[in-house]
């Protein structure tokens, strides 16, 4: 991944009472990560069309993507123990019919298929607001190499 030019950030923990991730057998679940955190806030709140252009919110799911990874990192010990991403979820907070959350989560694909060299099935869900009004929400279906 560094040499993509990315690093992971620290891992998040639960706003909730609910775990980031879990393991079953071969496969890795990870629930929704928003954009990253500073001092424990989301770093970007809004919406897409509203507040963020598409590259905007492009940026915005690389990172929400990276802390997902930093999740998986946690719990498997290693993101090198992912063999592939199976699927991505990602939800869009969109105030227009005009928004484009799928060219708005191209970069976040397109990150996950250069790091584990297959794109996974996606579903982009455009929805009116995420909590803590995040603009992006990433999930993961992960395969773990034995």
């Amino acid at each position: 991944m560094a040499e993509l030019g990315y690093t992971l950030p620290e891992p998040v923990n639960p706003l909730g009472a609910y775990v980031t991730g879990v393991r079953v057998g071969d496969l890795g679940f990870f629930g929704g990560h928003g954009p990253l955190r500073v001092e424990g806030r989301p770093s970007s709140q809004g919406r897409l069309g509203v507040d963020f252009s598409v590259a905007d919110i492009g940026e915005i799911a690389i990172g929400a993507t990276l802390s997902v990874l930093a999740s998986a990192q946690r719990l498997l010990g290693d993101i090198e123990s992912i063999d592939q991403v199976l699927t991505a979820c990602v939800f869009v907070a969109c105030g227009s019919e005009a928004a484009d959350p799928t060219a708005a989560c191209e970069p976040a694909v397109a990150l996950l298929t250069r790091i584990f060299k297959q794109p996974p099935a996606v579903t982009i869900v455009p929805v009116l607001v995420l909590p803590n009004n995040i603009p992006v929400m990433v999930e993961l279906v992960v395969k773990v190499r034995p």
